[in-house]
């Protein structure tokens, strides 16, 4: 797993940014746009904002298999196929 960049970081919140706004827009019966309202229902800084939400969801989509986790090696062993035992403690073979 790679640690996060600055650029993910920054995408990371515009999208909690972004998601929060049009959750609040949604849950108010959309009457409440906290981005317009902060900048104007048509201003530049407004479409600016949700162009950037919007590049930071698809470059977070483009790097999203970067994100998990490695597995541990104890993780590793349970995930190999199970192997058949042999020895004294096998199974006999079946007729």
């Amino acid at each position: 797993m790679r640690g996060l960049s600055f650029i993910d970081w920054l995408a990371l919140i515009l999208m909690v940014v972004g998601g929060l706004n049009w959750g609040i827009y949604g849950a108010s019966n959309f009457s409440v746009n906290v981005i317009a309202s902060i900048f104007g229902a048509a201003s530049m800084i407004t479409r600016m904002s949700y162009i950037l939400f919007g590049l930071a969801t698809l470059y977070t989509i483009a790097v999203a298999h970067s994100f998990r986790r490695a597995p541990s090696p104890e993780e590793m062993t349970m995930l190999r196929a199970p192997q058949t035992p042999s020895g004294p403690l096998a199974c006999p073979p079946c007729p």
